[in-house]
């Protein structure tokens, strides 16, 4: 059994490349690359002690950079979805702010749910219209 498992894991493994760059190339996908903007934000958080892993300081920092991009070039629906509560303006477990990721999220303009359905939190009217939150 334990053979058949790894043999099926190899397999997985072996096909992951393929996969990943299948779906880079999907319509509506686009991967950003980290630039010099966003790593500089997120070297900031370092210092500044922002509790984040290093690969979550640098999705925050990408996510906040592009969507400030998209909000200044005219788009007003702009959000994240995201699964990872570290990620989340509000504490997983009492769902009360986290008022430095609520600040970042609002000055870029950036509404955050926490799944796929775009529904949770509910986003408020007029968010992101007009003058930023």
């Amino acid at each position: 059994m334990l053979s058949s498992f790894e043999g099926d894991v190899r397999s997985g493994l072996a096909k992951l490349n393929d996969k990943l760059l299948e779906i880079t190339k999907a319509a509506g996908v686009e991967v950003l690359q980290l630039d010099g903007p966003m790593l500089e934000m997120s070297l900031e958080w370092y210092f500044e002690e922002i509790e984040l892993s290093e690969f979550d300081r640098a999705v925050l920092a990408t996510v906040l950079t592009k969507g400030r991009s998209l909000r200044d070039s005219g788009e007003t629906d702009v959000s994240f979805c995201e699964l990872d509560s570290d990620l989340w303006p509000w504490e997983k477990r009492t769902g009360r702010a986290r008022a430095e990721f609520k600040k970042l999220y609002d000055d870029a303009g950036v509404w955050v749910y926490s799944d796929f359905t775009l529904t949770n939190p509910e986003r408020p009217e007029g968010f992101g219209q007009g003058t930023r939150s």
